[in-house]
């Protein structure tokens, strides 16, 4: 009788177990839209206080360290290349590494050097290079079609302010004044309605695939933005 008994208790744990189990893999699915950034082609753009530039990015299924090592760690990071096209420049090549277990980004070509982090299916970020410091953003444009609009602000502050959105989805930004302040913001485009926030910084407006503009808020300061699809 206790031997019965001992064997329905442990039936009955394991069987717990395995429902724990299959609720905590149930809740690590999620939608596309907001699970995090891995492998596949992103677009995006820079922005510091006197330069503008397009990014293209590609993150390699493989790990970075198996190109070199075939026995290298398989869940190592991922091998990122790409290019960074200024305005009126040529485009500069990049490679780096995407972490996917830490979300981290960094990659550098050029003179400049990248680093940043993902969140929310976009990955945004720091840089430095030749004309100074800055700030940037990509989406995923593997399965969207992310469209890049480049611009100013003004007001209490004035600088660049770039956004790569996808009409009926996420829209992501980064601006850098001309003081030296720089940060970037994530929002969504919805119609011809654009909101954002991140970095201190509020803004609204309206964005169609010819232009864009609004006003932002950021404390005390505010001011106006206004944007055009990058040549």
């Amino acid at each position: 009788m206790r031997y019965t008994k001992m064997l329905f208790v442990v039936a009955a744990m394991l069987m717990t177990g395995l429902s724990l189990g299959c609720g905590s893999e149930d809740e690590d699915t999620q939608p596309a839209s907001s699970q995090s950034p891995g492998a596949g082609s992103y677009r995006g753009l820079l922005s510091g206080a006197s330069e503008t530039a397009v990014l293209a990015i590609e993150i390699q299924t493989a790990p970075a360290a198996r190109a070199l090592t075939p026995s290298a760690d398989p869940q190592g990071p991922m091998a990122v290349t790409g290019t960074l096209t200024p305005t009126g420049g040529q485009p500069i090549p990049l490679t780096g590494t995407y972490d996917s277990t830490t979300k981290e980004f960094s990659v550098a070509g050029g003179g400049y050097s990248f680093s940043g982090s993902a969140e929310s299916g976009a990955i945004s970020g720091s840089y430095s290079g030749p004309n100074g410091s800055g700030s940037f953003t990509l989406l995923p444009s593997s399965s969207a079609d992310v469209a890049l609009f480049c611009g100013t602000y003004s007001g209490d502050a004035s600088g660049t302010w770039n956004l790569a959105a996808v009409q009926a989805g996420a829209a992501s930004g980064a601006f850098a004044s001309s003081g030296g302040q720089h940060g970037t913001f994530a929002g969504s485009w919805s119609g011809e309605n654009v909101t954002l926030s991140g970095s201190g910084v509020s803004a609204n407006g309206s964005l169609t695939s010819t232009a864009g503009s609004g006003t932002w808020n950021a404390g005390s300061e505010s001011g106006s933005w206004a944007t055009v699809p990058c040549q």
